[in-house]
């Protein structure tokens, strides 16, 4: 029962959009005025199968990516010395839990404000997870901590190109002030965050009852306890990442750009020879460069780095594509729950009868108008 809880949501979450569809009004607002319309598109099925379509055309490269993730950590979880650095995490901090939650909950929502990755950064949700819930918190903590931070950071979106509430928002409209509330908004959302996670985490801990589930690998004695290729290639990851998904145009960085259109566009019959065989393989293209990323070129090297971890720990190929498949193949609820979840936000960007209902609160006064804007 419980096992489906989510998928029931949903569902029924996109049963009261469909059925708002037929009873509510169409609110939309133009200049800072609200108009309302009947609405002349009722969901029905046949709408729905429409939207369906959107979502994949649109939104395909999260399922894709959350596929990817899984197979990240199906590899993972075959390889004994995960554990053994997730033990050691775990450990280390050991009656210090709170420096490890302060530290994670900075690093995620600065990486969902700066640099837009509040998707990217579901890759690094197991393995938090799997050191909370080894730390003797529950599930629930957890989230608090992954959800919450990446939510933080949204919140206090500040130089995100990507992001409406980044700073290209607000060009032209006092935007240094409005980054300083931005900021303001980020540690304000966090510290909240943190100390509703602190708190509740305190009262739920227990270290002698480890909740173990599917994120948590199972201890398999070893010999060999080098943790240090897998630290290695998960801090390559992130920092790649982070450099391709930061919108280096707003900093006036063109670096990576620059590196980018030298490599496709390599002077000299040398160059063009050495840079034409390796891009032969690589297909790289100017839309390539970091700053410019999207999620299909995140699974990639997703992909990418979870074989060179199962090749550094010598597993057999077939050895590797079977982890993978394993991962991948617990993470397909989760990936048809997020497209799930983009068909209700089509629905309801499709229909817009959200204003209808908020429209009570947001005309209250000018200055909570202001703080809807920005927020």
């Amino acid at each position: 029962m419980k096992k489906h809880s989510l998928l029931k949501m949903l569902l029924i979450t996109l049963l009261v959009v469909v059925l708002a569809s037929w009873t509510l009004q169409i609110t939309t607002v133009s200049g800072g005025e609200f108009s309302a319309s009947d609405s002349s598109i009722k969901i029905g099925l046949f709408n729905l199968i429409s939207y369906l379509g959107i979502v994949f055309q649109y939104f395909s490269q999260v399922f894709v990516f959350v596929l990817a993730i899984g197979g990240l950590y199906g590899v993972l979880h075959k390889i004994p010395q995960y554990r053994v650095l997730l033990d050691k995490i775990a450990d280390g901090f050991k009656n210090k839990e709170w420096i490890f939650i302060v530290v994670i909950g900075i690093i995620l929502s600065a990486l969902s404000s700066m640099a837009g990755l509040s998707v990217v950064l579901l890759f690094l949700f197991p393995f938090i997870i799997s050191v909370m819930l080894l730390m003797g918190y529950d599930k629930i903590t957890a989230a608090m901590l992954t959800i919450g931070s990446t939510i933080a950071g949204l919140i206090g979106s500040v130089f995100s190109a990507n992001d409406i509430y980044g700073i290209t928002a607000v060009l032209g409209h006092n935007a240094n002030e409005l980054v300083g509330f931005k900021l303001l908004l980020l540690v304000v959302s966090l510290a909240i965050v943190l100390v509703n996670t602190i708190f509740y985490g305190k009262k739920h801990q227990d270290r002698d009852h480890i909740v173990k589930g599917i994120f948590v690998p199972e201890k398999v004695e070893t010999k060999n306890k080098r943790i240090f290729p897998i630290v290695i290639v998960m801090d390559l990851l992130l920092i790649v990442l982070a450099l391709a998904f930061i919108s280096w145009d707003l900093f006036n960085v063109s670096l990576f750009t620059d590196m980018t259109n030298k490599f496709v566009n390599p002077t000299g019959a040398t160059a063009k020879g050495i840079y034409g065989a390796i891009n032969t393989v690589l297909g790289i293209s100017t839309s390539n460069a970091f700053g410019a990323w999207t999620l299909f070129e995140a699974t990639l090297v997703i992909v990418l780095a979870s074989w060179l971890i199962s090749f550094i720990y010598r597993n057999s190929f077939s050895k590797y594509l079977s982890s993978f498949g394993e991962g991948a193949k617990k993470a397909l609820l989760p990936a048809i729950l997020a497209i799930l979840s983009y068909v209700v936000l089509v629905c309801a960007t499709n229909v817009p009868f959200e204003l209808t209902i908020l429209k009570g609160i947001l005309t209250l006064n000018d200055g909570v108008k202001v703080i809807s804007m920005c927020i």
